[in-house]
Formats: structure tokens, C-alpha cells, sequence
């Protein structure tokens, strides 16, 4: 809605200024430019079939790489080129609505290069290229990128765990060897609360999830931050955000808005 009342503004803006040329009339309406859109995309990925299937800078390979996040997934190939450039391309971003077994992730990929190259010959042979996969690590995707190469989908030699949330498992892995080390981060952040009993699980969880405590907690923090400031406190507004991603951080920082803001590592 609010993209379309911007174009029909720029475009009123436009003609205006008496570039009634470039800016008919019939192109000055919101509606017409969710009528443009979809021409938009079709240039654009012809254009990317053009790169991919190039003769005077072939493409060397593909890497395939895709993650989620809550029911959305985005799938995207990195193409690099005989000159060594290279570009990420989304292949697409959609809602798996659970589909998240090794044989449905196996199944998505083939549809999407299908959807993506259009039937077009030349586009289809350029994934004969896409040698690397990787993820993020979950059980599923290893064995996806198995069934894809067996079904002849894509020619895999490599199936990976994407650099950052490799080096993420190392640093919890770390972390395991100390029983001190990982009561803390139990208790402060990965806990769920199932081998708690009935309680809230880990700090950092309990304070996102549960409205009481959250409001609590930040009240605990600002008589904290009132003391630091010998009674200054008012230079603190409100709290603005608590951010945590349970189970993949070591870390949680409480923002405020105004004067200060406050970082604690858990380990502090």
C-alpha cells in the first residue's frame, strides 16, 4: 500500500516538473504499479540467465546455500565467474510452512531451480556447475543435500556448515568443558525450563517470554543504574529492547534509550 501511494506521489511529482514524456498519465495510479512489478522481476532474471549462461565471462560454479528462520526460508546460490567476480543470486524466499525434512528440503530445491531457470536449457545446464552446499547445520540439511545429489538435482561435491555457526559450535563446545562455565550459561541463557522444573528456564528466556518479568527485571536494572549514577537515574528514559536469540548466543545486552546504555556480558 504504501510503496504504491510513493509511486503515484513521485509520479504526480514528476509530471509536475512537465516530464509528461517519461510519466503518462496512465502510469500515475498505485495499481499500475503492482501491474509493473511483476515485469520488473522478469527483466531482472532474465538478466541473471544472460550472466549465467555468458559466454564471454563463463561461469566457473555455484554454491548452493539456504537457512530459516521461524516458517520463512531463503535459498541462495553465489555465482563466480571465470574473471573471479562473483554474485549472490536469491533463488527464492518462501514459507516451508514445516516442511523441514531432509527428503521436503531435497524436494524445495529441485522446484525452486525448475521455477528459477523457466525451462530454459541453457539455465538448467549452468547448475550442472553447482558443486558446494551449504547450511547452517541442522540434522536435515546434511541429508537434503544427499538426496539432492542421488536425485540428480544438483552434481554436489561438498556439503558444508557455513562458517559462522561452525565457529559458533567450537565456542559452545568450549564452553561444555568447564562445569562452572556451563551452569552459568545454563542458567543465564540456553536453559528451557525442562530440567528446571516448573520454572522459567534461563534468565534471558524468561525475561523475553514473560511480560511480569520482564518488566521486573528492568526495574531491578534502573534502581541498579540509579545507584551507579548517584541518583541521576532520570537521564534513563525507558527500556527499549531485550535482545536474545536462546541457545545461540553467550551473550545479552539490555538497550536503553537515552544517556546510557547498558552491555553485560553473561559471564560478568
Amino acid at each position: 500500500m504504501a510503496t504504491g501511494d510513493k509511486y503515484r506521489d513521485r509520479c504526480k511529482e514528476a509530471r509536475s516538473c512537465s516530464d509528461v514524456k517519461n510519466v503518462p498519465a496512465t502510469r500515475c495510479s498505485r495499481d499500475v504499479f503492482y501491474n509493473i512489478l511483476p515485469c520488473e522481476g522478469d527483466a531482472v532474471l532474465d538478466r541473471v540467465h544472460t550472466k549465467l549462461t555468458s559466454t564471454k565471462n563463463p561461469l566457473k560454479f555455484l554454491c548452493w546455500s539456504e537457512d530459516s528462520s521461524g516458517s520463512w526460508e531463503q535459498c541462495v546460490c553465489r555465482a563466480v565467474f571465470s574473471d573471479r567476480t562473483w554474485e549472490d543470486l536469491l533463488m527464492k524466499w518462501h514459507n516451508h510452512a514445516g516442511k523441514k525434512t531432509g527428503l521436503e528440503k531435497a524436494q524445495a530445491v529441485k522446484q525452486i531451480v525448475h521455477q528459477f531457470s523457466k525451462g530454459r536449457a541453457a539455465v538448467l545446464k549452468a547448475f550442472e556447475k553447482c558443486f558446494a552446499f551449504q547450511a547452517d547445520g541442522e540434522f536435515a540439511e546434511p541429508l537434503a543435500a544427499s538426496f539432492v545429489k542421488v536425485e540428480n538435482t544438483l552434481p554436489l561435491r561438498h556439503a558444508g556448515r557455513c562458517g559462522m555457526h561452525a565457529k559458533q559450535r567450537n565456542m559452545e563446545n568450549a564452553t561444555e568443558s568447564d562445569p562452572f562455565l556451563k551452569e552459568l550459561l545454563d542458567m543465564l541463557i540456553r536453559d528451557k525450563g525442562e530440567t528446571r522444573g516448573k520454572k522459567l528456564g534461563g534468565l534471558c528466556r524468561a525475561v523475553k517470554n514473560r511480560e511480569r518479568v520482564r518488566m521486573n527485571f528492568a526495574a531491578d536494572v534502573e534502581w541498579e543504574l540509579d545507584q551507579l549514577v548517584d541518583g541521576q537515574a532520570h537521564y534513563v528514559r525507558r527500556t527499549t529492547a531485550i535482545r536474545f536469540v536462546a541457545g545461540r548466543s553467550s551473550k545479552y545486552y539490555i538497550e536503553y534509550s537515552g544517556s546510557h546504555c547498558l552491555s553485560r556480558e553473561a559471564g560478568d
